[in-house]
């Protein structure tokens, strides 16, 4: 079909982002909802917030995000800018550097000690 699935999958995740902002699946709007009133009981907020204001200040989010969707779908070339170079990666030169905690060898015998007083001690799971 010629569809860049990294397109695809990025048009689907705006597409999902722009559901979660406007009703009848708005759960953007409802965590708001949920927000404003315990910042109202709590007393953060002097006046109730109204659900038609979070509606009504979502509406030019929502606006954006549509752009946004447009622009996705008319110029693909947003999404698929940096896929173009090809990042070579020599793994003869991969180098990893873990840092060496120097520990004598009585701690370390007492740890294994330790281990296995903790297993003799731990009752037996039956299959």
């Amino acid at each position: 079909m010629g569809i860049d699935l990294v397109w695809f999958g990025v048009l689907l995740c705006v597409n999902m982002q722009t559901s979660f902002m406007h009703p009848p699946f708005g759960f953007a709007l409802f965590y708001l909802r949920g927000i404003a009133d315990t910042l109202f009981k709590s007393g953060a907020i002097r006046q109730k917030v109204a659900s038609r204001d979070i509606y009504l200040g979502a509406i030019p989010w929502v606006l954006l995000q549509l752009l946004l969707v447009v622009v996705v779908i008319f110029v693909p070339q947003t999404v698929t800018v940096f896929m173009d170079e090809k990042v070579v990666v020599d793994l003869d030169s991969v180098v990893i550097e873990a840092p060496v905690q120097e520990e004598s060898t009585e701690d370390v015998q007492e740890r294994t000690e330790d281990l296995l007083k903790d297993l003799k001690a731990a009752p037996a799971a039956d299959p």
